[in-house]
């Protein structure tokens, strides 16, 4: 399961993947979250407790303003532009729906 938010709506993904992850799934879960400044990250500390305890689950965090990241932006939008356009990006495969974007991750 591949979860996209920004920092406004990671809330509802966290829920989720607390959900699932509580009872027993065991297939794989990426949450990611794009923010402007790593400071805005309102749950960063949960997300590293969450993938220590579960090794199915991946947080990936992307900065848009930080000073490493000035030069070289990543927005979760424009991956998934990218990312749809491609049949299979990397070893996962990408569907597009309108509004929506579905990745098929190998368990």
């Amino acid at each position: 399961m591949v979860l996209l938010s920004t920092g406004t709506g990671e809330a509802p993904h966290n829920y989720l993947s607390w959900q699932l992850l509580s009872q027993g799934h065991t297939g794989k879960i990426l949450s990611a979250c794009c923010v402007r400044f790593k400071r805005d990250l309102g749950y960063l500390d949960i997300q590293d407790k969450l993938m220590a305890r579960y090794p199915n689950y991946k947080y990936l965090s992307l900065t848009t303003r930080e000073k490493d990241t000035i030069g070289h932006k990543v927005y979760i939008q424009i991956s998934c532009r990218a990312a749809s356009s491609k049949p299979n990006w990397g070893r996962h495969s990408i569907r597009r729906r309108p509004m929506c974007i579905y990745a098929a991750i190998p368990t």
